[in-house]
């Protein structure tokens, strides 16, 4: 049971660490919590016992062991991913963004697109906007751009009292995602398109701001 946070932990230089996997099986069998652990150094050894214990805790809300399931086997991960959308509200709605944490492959970021593109309350899915911003891929942001093209359609000609404070967050999500980007290159003029797709004040000056920075 480590004394360090797993910040600090996962700042050393070994990819896996094959010698640990035996006590870290040990250590999940008997509950104690080292879903993180395994998420940075545990190998593909030890699949099926973790497996086991996932499938006999039939826990929904295991971010850590999801992205680690990514890594190491991506179709099993994919599928719990997909389960945990289902799970806990209180697990779901940051579910994606928290298990990119730990690791965001192509499996996981298939996963939160189709997010963006399916039937999920408003709050998964600015998750996933944000989520997608700081660990997708240069080809997701079109799939964000597009998402926010859609929910500015919806939006723009409705009446502010029909706002709530879940749209606003949205909104927010979308500036968020371009402004922190790590792998998409937002130019000045495509800020300009941003900017147009924000519907309230805030959202325009923020966008504004963004673009001058790029100029």
């Amino acid at each position: 049971v480590p004394r360090l946070p797993f910040r600090t932990l996962a700042m050393l230089p070994d990819a896996t660490l094959p010698a640990m996997d035996k006590i870290l099986v040990e250590h999940l069998e008997h509950n104690h919590p080292v879903g993180e652990l395994i998420a940075r150094y545990a190998t593909a050894d030890i699949l099926e016992p973790v497996k086991t214990h996932y499938l006999r805790q039939h826990s929904m809300c295991e971010p850590a062991l999801t992205a680690w399931f990514l890594r190491v086997d991506p179709a099993w991960g994919e599928r719990v991913l997909l389960e945990s959308l289902g799970g806990p509200g209180y697990c779901r709605m940051a579910i994606i963004g928290q298990t990119a944490g730990y690791y965001a492959g192509p499996e996981w970021e298939k996963v939160a697109v189709a997010v963006l593109n399916g039937n999920y309350p408003v709050i998964l899915k600015a998750d996933a906007v944000r989520a997608l911003g700081q660990h997708g891929s240069k080809t997701s942001e079109a799939a964000v751009r597009e998402t926010f093209r859609y929910w500015h359609e919806w939006w723009k000609d409705r009446k502010a009292a029909e706002w709530n404070e879940e749209n606003r967050r949205f909104e927010q999500a979308f500036i968020e995602s371009f402004a922190h980007a790590k792998n998409w290159n937002v130019t000045a003029g495509e800020w300009t398109t941003v900017r147009d797709l924000c519907i309230t004040p805030d959202c325009k000056a923020r966008a504004g701001e963004c673009q001058r920075g790029r100029q």
